[in-house]
């Protein structure tokens, strides 16, 4: 099977405080990762409205804090439907300022028949509304140092999914976020155009396969063939660096072993083969714990920094398999 896991190599930097014991380098990746439901290849079209009450008239001057800001539902749900639509998940989405009327103004939760109405009249087969848009801000200083005042915005955005032919909601979301903005020059008409624009973003993993920016982080001292394969990842030469990473893989010294199994595992992450990375990531975690060493005082065993380092790592691969077989369940629709 195809494997759909696309990773980009991003800028690499020097990082020497995650395992005290050994030099380590960190770079970027950026990964597709599964939408959070998975729905039939047949579901093809969805429009989106907006479903929020009118938003926050702003100050004419300056922000207003402590005070919680109605976000502008309908850049919310521009901004949402443009990102499902630059996915190209969906063959068609919609966005409409179709009124969806008030069958319920307090969960703005609407009747199967004003659905029924608004697919028809959209032509779509599922439905995706925005219902709650709302910034809560407060005033702050970001660090005690710091003499310049920032204003916090707590977001949360609801949107829930209709499909046809059903009495309640299909998915019910709620995102919540954190954002912060320089006091200088701020109003509450760009505290909630922002929040806005942000919150369109937020929703939008429900739906649709997403990038998603991870930091990984791979051995590059401890002898002359983890320096020459650090050489050869600055200049993007991953084949090259793995058959520095074999050398050392295949020496007689257990802890370059070690460091090397776990730098093969990454090299084996970026080609796209998981079971693989998982292989050698394991196996550099088994070799990890026979640096163990007993507790001062006490008969329990003391992991090694590099052992929880490795197990970290080896935790985020199985997450990312799993992710894998549900993102290659979704994008079959592109092979029919």
């Amino acid at each position: 099977m195809k494997q759909y896991l696309l990773i980009l190599l991003g800028s690499i930097v020097g990082m020497t405080s995650c395992v005290s014991v050994a030099t380590v380098e960190e770079f970027s990746v950026e990964s597709l990762l599964p939408a959070d439901i998975t729905f039939a290849p047949t579901v093809k079209t969805i429009a989106v409205i907006d479903n929020t009450e009118p938003a926050s008239i702003p100050a004419l001057n300056g922000v207003t804090v402590k005070t919680t800001l109605q976000a502008d539902g309908s850049i919310v749900a521009e901004k949402l439907a443009t990102s499902i639509a630059d996915a190209n998940y969906f063959d068609k989405v919609v966005i409409s300022s179709t009124s969806a009327g008030n069958d319920n103004p307090k969960t703005r939760v609407l009747h199967p028949d004003t659905v029924k109405n608004i697919l028809e009249e959209l032509g779509a087969d599922m439905l995706l509304t925005v219902d709650k848009a709302k910034i809560k801000t407060r005033s702050m200083y970001t660090d005690y140092r710091d003499e310049l005042p920032y204003v916090s915005g707590a977001v949360t955005v609801q949107t829930r999914l209709y499909m046809p032919g059903r009495v309640k909601p299909f998915q019910n979301f709620v995102d919540r976020d954190t954002l912060y903005w320089p006091l200088v020059e701020l109003t509450d008409k760009i505290v909630i155009t922002e929040a806005s624009e942000y919150m369109g973003d937020m929703a939008m993993k429900h739906v649709s396969p997403y990038w998603n920016e991870e930091g990984r982080y791979y051995f590059s001292g401890g002898s002359i063939n983890m320096r020459d394969a650090a050489v050869s990842m600055r200049e993007n030469d991953w084949d090259l660096a793995f058959d520095s990473w074999m050398l050392d893989y295949k020496g007689k010294s257990k802890k370059k072993k070690m460091r090397a199994a776990y730098n093969i595992g990454l090299y084996y992450e970026m080609k796209g083969d998981m079971q693989t990375a998982i292989k050698y990531v394991q196996e550099a975690r088994d070799m990890a714990v026979g640096n163990a060493r007993p507790k001062q005082d006490s008969t329990l065993m003391r992991l090694p920094e590099e052992w929880i380092f490795i197990d970290r790592y080896l935790n985020t691969l199985q997450q990312k398999e799993l992710l894998l077989q549900k993102l290659n369940l979704q994008l079959e629709r592109f092979n029919e």
